[in-house]
């Protein structure tokens, strides 16, 4: 089963090195939160850094519902619920305010190009992905400014510079099966259909 939070981290990790390299600290640059409390209060721990955090997950309808049987054990197909296929939106903002706002606006330069430079990532180059995901591939996702400023306003975030991206493709589907079909060998022929004329 993907687990959509060892995801995050994987990308949390990689940006947080790749950030580091470029300009070491002793505190985290990025970090996994919801910026914003249910109260409406910002998040502890968050300020002068980059709030990574998920904004959506929407079905993925192109590759359809069907499973295609495969024949198992005892000459019987396994039925199985089709997996479900999703794709996850995070976002990115810089959490600068006052003289530290043009350092944000460099963290995030560096975040952009960082994703831009590196769509997907692999059991090669991220040795914790999950065994279940063969890949993982990063979008960049464009907003124009009503659906930038409603999102905004869902996530009660202020003006904060920010970047939408989306996991692509992630796959949802339980060991579970549902039954057991047997495998047809013969057809019996129609015995009482009316001769052509």
């Amino acid at each position: 089963m993907v687990l959509i939070d060892k995801l995050l981290i994987i990308l949390r990790d990689r940006l947080e090195a790749v950030l580091q390299a470029a300009q070491s600290q002793p505190d985290k640059l990025v970090v996994l939160a919801n910026p914003i409390e249910p109260d409406g209060t910002p998040t502890d721990g968050i300020s002068n850094k980059l709030v990574m955090f998920v904004v959506s997950l929407q079905h993925d309808a192109s590759t359809g519902t069907f499973v295609s049987p495969v024949l198992g054990r005892n000459d019987t197909y396994p039925i199985s619920a089709p997996p479900l296929i999703m794709d996850a939106f995070f976002l990115l903002t810089a959490n600068f305010t006052g003289i530290n706002y043009p350092e944000g606006l460099a963290m995030m330069s560096r975040a952009i190009s960082f994703f831009q430079s590196n769509p997907v990532f692999t059991h090669a180059d991220s040795p914790t992905l999950p065994p279940e995901v063969d890949r993982m591939v990063v979008e960049f996702v464009s907003l124009d400014f009503a659906q930038a400023n409603n999102l905004l306003m869902l996530t009660g975030l202020k003006c904060f510079p920010f970047v939408l991206y989306r996991i692509r493709r992630l796959t949802f589907s339980g060991p579970a099966i549902l039954g057991v079909s047997p495998s047809v060998r013969a057809v019996a022929p129609v015995t009482d259909a009316v001769p052509a004329a």
